[in-house]
């Protein structure tokens, strides 16, 4: 959460039941306001999973996740500003 009452939860959900594919999802809450908002995150083309936020006082927050295509492990990370009330 940031100074001012916004904070961030993401997760791993199935993408599909046959090529059982994982993708990360993030919502934004914004607790001032009693409001929540999809930001529009979703990432993952192949098995995504192990998502995680950091966010500072200042509203700049990374969500972190790994993703496999079965032969490679790879780090990703997506940067968001959160909105000024």
């Amino acid at each position: 959460m940031d100074g001012n009452g916004h904070a961030i939860i993401t997760w791993a959900q199935l993408k599909g039941i046959f090529w059982k594919k994982w993708k990360i999802q993030a919502n934004l809450y914004m607790l001032k306001e009693k409001g929540k908002s999809n930001i529009g995150f979703e990432a993952g083309t192949q098995n995504a999973s192990h998502p995680a936020i950091a966010v500072n006082d200042h509203g700049k927050a990374v969500i972190l996740w790994d993703e496999t295509d079965e032969a490679t492990y790879k780090m990703w990370a997506m940067f968001i500003t959160l909105p000024k009330p």
